[in-house]
């Protein structure tokens, strides 16, 4: 009797110890980073009001996205990002442009000229505005002379820009032109320029080089005028987004549930509470991966891991403190952290898990 008593004993504090060990298990925390914020996100395809001057300037542009009296978001964060574009590089663009005519005028020696012609086309994102001026008509289409001595070497690569050409000389190497691996037109475009630049035509790239000049000069001066209010606008009209790492070191699945509340406090002590909507990378037909909203709880495996995202559900125009918001994640001086709500296996099934607390700024990289 007594030992059976024992044995019954004994089994019991096992089962206990066990399932002891399995609770523990089961609330270990899971693994949560924020990898960065994002606070110029839309999450809607609506059309906003834009007023006739905005409207009119955009449309005197040949590179920056022509606007309509309402315009989708996407259209508007389009001509919003060509116009910093604009804005960032069109003086680097300006600057070379008159050291090649300076160059040219001067009848420095050709190793000058290469060196110029190499700087302005190293300019981030330039075959993409000159392609621009190109298709528009804004660039005079030369007379290819093909008897003339090439001074640079010339070889076509899949692997620069996508696709494009690449002349070197010297030591210099200037890469033409972009996407020629996704369709041959892009190839056709930049055609009427390279015999100019092989043989080192400095009456062609003067003239060249005076187009583009007189255009982007053009372009400052509207981006100048309109990037101001562009921001306004989808500032208002944006929702901030918050990118995670998510590491389930349970040996049970974790349910994440698709709401959770963002925290924001200042060095002043003012703070926001914002709530969130789940989201998560997934590959669409076309192969393109975008994030897509959750409405119901996502799963997550024991041992696995997931990138997901919280959208703030109002976009600043919504909120009650919409501007400050916006200021606050500008100075970049804040502490923010995530509040996500998780349902596992055990006794306490509920639980709520923090993120760790991190600047709230735009983060790059």
């Amino acid at each position: 009797m007594k030992s059976e008593l024992f044995t019954l004993i004994a089994s019991g504090a096992s089962g206990l110890i066990g399932y002891a060990i399995r609770e523990w298990q089961n609330h270990l925390k899971p693994f949560i980073s924020i990898i960065r914020f994002e606070g110029d996100n839309y999450i809607t395809s609506s059309e906003v009001e834009i007023n006739k001057n905005l409207v009119d300037k955009t449309n005197d542009s040949f590179f920056i996205e022509p606007l309509d009296s309402f315009t989708p978001l996407e259209r508007l964060h389009d001509s919003k990002e060509q116009s910093s574009y604009i804005e960032h590089v069109g003086h680097s663009i300006l600057g070379y442009c008159q050291e090649i005519e300076k160059v040219i005028r001067d009848n420095e020696p050709d190793l000058e000229l290469i060196k110029s012609l190499t700087r302005l086309f190293a300019v981030e994102g330039f075959n993409t505005y000159l392609g621009s001026l190109i298709v528009m008509g804004r660039i005079e289409i030369f007379n290819n002379n093909t008897d003339g001595i090439n001074l640079f070497d010339l070889v076509e690569s899949q692997k620069v820009n996508n696709g494009c050409f690449v002349l070197s000389s010297r030591g210099f190497y200037i890469a033409l032109g972009q996407d020629f691996n996704d369709d041959t037109l892009n190839k056709n475009i930049f055609e009427p320029i390279l015999n100019a630049l092989i043989q080192l035509n400095k009456d062609q790239i003067n003239t060249l080089s005076n187009q583009i000049k007189i255009c982007i000069e053009h372009e400052i001066k509207i981006a100048k005028d309109i990037l101001p209010e562009l921001k306004e606008i989808s500032n208002e009209h944006s929702n901030w987004e918050t990118y995670l790492y998510i590491a389930n070191l349970k040996k049970t699945p974790l349910l994440l549930n698709s709401t959770a509340k963002l925290y924001v406090k200042d060095k002043t002590g003012a703070s926001f509470i914002e709530e969130c909507s789940l989201s998560v990378q997934k590959t669409d037909e076309d192969g393109n991966e975008n994030m897509f909203h959750l409405e119901s709880p996502l799963i997550i495996p024991s041992g696995d891991n997931v990138y997901v995202s919280f959208f703030t559900k109002k976009t600043q125009k919504e909120m009650d403190r919409g501007r400050d918001f916006r200021n606050t994640f500008a100075h970049g001086e804040a502490k923010a952290w995530l509040e996500l709500d998780m349902v596992g296996i055990g006794l306490l099934k509920r639980r709520k898990f923090a993120t760790p607390k991190v600047i709230f700024k735009e983060i790059n990289e």
